[in-house]
């Protein structure tokens, strides 16, 4: 066996406290080696919100908004994120949450439901907001029943409302419009099926539906 050495003072590390094929450090190079990793990942967690708030201010401007409008509410997710780093995952997160809290709305971002994480949980209006990016184009059916399985858990009066990043990010302003009238259409649209969503509503429930009628297929077929 070829003579370990810790990899942060080179001391030898005898053969029987080796164990494996990757990096080994002596106790006490262990000790500092996991602090100033731990140190590195909170210090790219600032890095990275700092980022995403200035895309989400530069994405605002060239949507035209009136910043003047929205400073004392972009200063304040500012703060938030700096503080809570992890509840933030992307730039149009931190649009949805200045423009709702401009609106006058109390919410919180990256909630736990079940098994899942909602981007933002808006409890007085009964709505989960999900901003969707360019993967979401290859996850429909997996949105779909994790829409249907967040919505069993709140209750029926909830909804998920999906906006595209490419609809928030050219109309900011009109967030809190498009969450009302894509709310009020699921609502309608559940009291003309029996409170369920036909396939036609959207290429996520149709995705969702379609998974499901291949797996009842392939049940019958096996059985």
């Amino acid at each position: 066996m070829l003579e370990q050495r810790c990899w942060r003072c080179g001391e030898v590390i005898p053969n029987e406290q080796f164990y494996g094929c990757g990096r080994r450090f002596c106790e006490k190079c262990e000790t500092e080696h996991v602090e100033r990793y731990k140190g590195i990942v909170n210090e790219y967690a600032m890095i990275k919100n700092r980022v995403m708030f200035e895309r989400a201010m530069r994405l605002m401007e060239k949507a035209g908004c009136q910043m003047t409008k929205y400073k004392r509410y972009a200063r304040a997710v500012e703060a938030h994120s700096r503080e809570n780093p992890e509840q933030y995952r992307s730039a149009d997160e931190m649009i949805a949450a200045v423009v709702l809290l401009e609106a006058g709305y109390d919410f919180e971002m990256n909630k736990t439901i079940g098994k899942y994480h909602v981007d933002i949980f808006i409890p007085s209006i009964c709505v989960c907001l999900e901003i969707d990016g360019d993967r979401h184009k290859y996850s429909k059916k997996e949105d779909g029943q994790r829409d249907l399985e967040i919505r069993h858990k709140l209750g029926g009066k909830w909804e998920i409302v999906r906006i595209p990043t490419k609809y928030m990010e050219k109309e900011p302003g009109k967030i809190v419009e498009a969450i009302k009238a894509v709310y009020d259409l699921k609502k309608e649209t559940r009291e003309r099926n029996d409170g369920r969503l036909p396939e036609s509503y959207s290429k996520t429930v149709k995705a969702y539906y379609e998974s499901n009628t291949l797996h009842v297929k392939h049940v019958i077929h096996t059985n």
